[in-house]
């Protein structure tokens, strides 16, 4: 289940950097993409965000509340409320965390395995900046020879994302191929609001419902403690 979580972590980070490794056939692509989104100024100014909504984590159970906040640069935190408890997901800029709180028991935050954190660590820069702009090392972007954008990292898996008329319509990485869609406008930003992430134990499906742009949190909303 955990992997499931911070795989799916979520597909809403659907922008891709635009720093300097990054080709010119990408940068026209990106270029389109942040036009059709909701416009370079308006996504720069977004500083924070909070998804709301629910997650089938498993063919034929209940869904079940989730909620993302994340904030610029790189700040992730991630909560699902199961019949059983509930799971959290946290990276606080540098180091990736899970707990997991049962009824009678609040659970401790626990360091996630390097694979993980390295995931979770991705998904935190690429959720928290929807314009794409952002400083993570060992990052490039390019085309393949069917016209799709191919994310590369020093650590971490490469994933593909095919767009559709400017909007990224699939993702494709090790965990499963995600689609993205019924995407929805935002305060003039445009976000997927369905995503299914299809595996070996069936799809998982997350919708959200609402989607807020630059809302206060506190500081210690992302430490793990």
């Amino acid at each position: 289940m955990k992997k499931i979580l911070v795989a799916l972590a979520l597909a809403v980070g659907f922008c891709v950097s635009l720093n300097a490794q990054v080709t010119p056939e990408a940068e026209v692509l990106l270029g389109k993409m942040r036009e059709t989104v909701g416009g370079a100024e308006r996504l720069a100014a977004v500083r924070t965000l909070e998804f709301r909504g629910t997650l089938v984590p498993a063919p034929g159970q209940e869904p079940a509340p989730i909620t993302v906040k994340v904030a610029r640069p790189n700040l992730y935190w991630m909560r699902i409320q199961l019949p059983a408890g509930e799971i959290l997901n946290l990276f606080d800029g540098e180091k990736a965390w899970y707990r997991t709180v049962l009824p009678g028991d609040p659970g401790v935050w626990e360091p996630m395995e390097p694979a993980e954190a390295i995931e979770l660590r991705t998904r935190a820069w690429e959720t928290a900046n929807p314009d794409g702009i952002m400083d993570l090392p060992g990052r490039t972007v390019g085309v393949d020879s069917e016209g799709h954008l191919v994310t590369s990292y020093t650590e971490g898996e490469p994933r593909m994302r095919v767009l559709v008329e400017g909007l990224p319509q699939l993702e494709k990485s090790s965990d499963g191929p995600t689609q993205l869609e019924a995407y929805q406008e935002f305060e003039g930003i445009r976000f997927p609001t369905k995503m299914t992430t299809r595996g070996p134990l069936g799809n998982v499906i997350t919708q959200f419902n609402e989607v807020l742009i630059n809302p206060e949190f506190a500081p210690e909303q992302f430490i793990a403690k």
